[in-house]
């Protein structure tokens, strides 16, 4: 009799027990050599998942960094061209009292 085994299944012992045919109790029996390497086994996939996924939160840590990093280099630049633009505001304001003055007259120059 051929079986059709699925490779990306996890192993555990219902697994191999479904696989070989086999009732779980009988590798829990019989079977303590056996029993032992596929704890051992699954122990082996669970510590690469977590490896897998603490490689990963590095990643998004590190991530995480440099886009704070670039939001406070924002912030200062933000922050400069607000003060910027309050200065420019009054200058503004300040022109235009001195345009709406009485005693100012606009001179007009022959390209105007």
């Amino acid at each position: 009799m051929l079986v059709q085994i699925n490779i990306g299944r996890k192993i555990s012992v219902a697994a191999v027990a479904e696989e070989a045919g086999v009732s779980r109790s009988l590798i829990h029996n019989d079977y303590p050599d056996l029993l032992e390497r596929i704890r051992g086994n699954s122990n082996k996939q669970i510590q690469a998942q977590r490896n897998r996924k603490h490689e990963a939160l590095k990643k998004v840590q590190e991530k995480n960094r440099q886009l704070l990093e670039l939001n406070k280099e924002l912030t200062k630049q933000l922050d400069a061209l607000a003060s910027k633009n309050a200065s420019l505001t009054l200058e503004i304001r300040r022109l235009q009292a001195i345009i709406s003055s009485d005693n100012v007259a606009i001179f007009k120059g022959k390209n105007t």
